[in-house]
This record gives structure tokens, sequence and C-alpha cells, in this order.
């Protein structure tokens, strides 16, 4: 299977990289490669890649590898949007400050969040911080707000998209996580800004 090295150091064409996803018509994957070396791509490379998928696809999404490093930076080099995912500790909310410094440095303005694994049992005992402290600054942006549920590892271990188990509340949650994101998308598309706080309500 080739994976974006491939594509980016000329081994294969884009399309030879891409794979199909059966239980979503229209969704192709691109794999990344960790166990190749990343120091001979850069930004150019994702943004001239980003270019050329624009004009065949709807929608990219990127993810950009874990930590605050190159890769990262790499990754931003098509987005016109990020979207940074914290979750309820100290530290991953002192991380989602630095990569949203970062993302601008990049040049990306438009920042949404998502709170993922919200625990009520920690945050009710104050072993976790509150809900009100992890979105603090970031009310007005947030797109998304994923509970700790079992469900995830459940459709993990057996290979079954969450979002395939449409009547559980973590299905909902991405699926009304995935509206909204096209909301603000298309607004962006229509007007060339968009204001997040603007959509907390529709």
């Amino acid at each position: 299977v080739y994976d974006i090295n491939d594509v980016l150091t000329g081994v294969c064409r884009i399309r030879q990289a891409l794979v199909k996803v059966k239980a979503f018509p229209g969704l192709m994957f691109m794999a990344a490669s960790p166990q190749k070396p990343t120091g001979e791509i850069t930004p150019l490379h994702i943004k001239v890649l980003c270019s050329k998928l624009k004009q065949k696809y709807d929608y990219i999404i990127i993810d950009a590898p874990a930590g605050i490093d190159d890769g990262m930076v790499v990754a931003t080099g098509g987005a016109d949007m990020g979207i940074i995912v914290v979750t309820p500790e100290y530290s991953s909310l002192r991380n989602a400050e630095i990569v949203k410094t970062t993302l601008e440095e990049q040049g990306i303005e438009k920042i949404a969040y998502v709170v993922n694994k919200i625990d009520l049992k920690l945050i009710e005992t104050g072993k976790a911080p509150s809900f009100e402290e992890v979105t603090k600054n970031i009310r007005d942006k947030i797109v998304g707000i994923i509970q700790r549920d079992d469900n995830i590892h459940v459709s993990t271990n057996l290979g079954i998209p969450i979002v395939s188990m449409m009547e559980t509340y973590i299905s909902k949650s991405f699926m009304a996580m995935a509206i909204g994101l096209l909301m603000i998308l298309s607004v962006m598309k229509t007007t060339g800004s968009c204001h997040l706080g603007n959509l907390q309500n529709l």
C-alpha cells in the first residue's frame, strides 16, 4: 500500500495512494508512514498536495501527529482551518495554547476546538478540571463535546466506525460535530470568514 511519503517523493501517483473506505462511499484515505523519515517533506509539499486534492474532493482532513513538533507544522501546510482536540487535563489545556500559537504562526486564523474524554464523575468529585475551567477561553469556538464512552473501545475492537452505531450517544455527538463543522466551512466558502460564536445557536 502506498502512502503520502510515496506520493510526495514521486514513487507513485496520488490516485495510487488513495484507499476507498467501503463503509462510506466517497470517502478516501491516504496513509501516513511513521517509519519513514519526514525531514525531506515540508509544509509546501503538503500545500501543493492539498491543492491538487481540492480539485476532486470537497473536504480534506489532515490528522496531524501527536505532539508539538515539526510533524505538526508540516501537516498544517495545506490547512485552511485548525481543529484542536483538548481533554479535561491541565497539561492538555497548556498544550492547546501552544498549538493555537503555532497554528497562528502558520497563518491559520480559523481555529475551533473539540473537548474530548469528558468524565462527569471525575469532574463532580474534583479529580479533573471543571467544565468551566476547560472551556473558559474557548467557549465560543467549541464545535464538539465528547464524553468518555466505552462504545469507542467497543467499536475499535470490533472494527466498526463509531458513527455506524447509530443509537449511541457518542455516535450522535460525532454527527452533531460533523454538521457544525460543515456549517462553518460552508460559511467560510461563502464569505471568506466565520465567527464561530455566531453558529452556536443554529
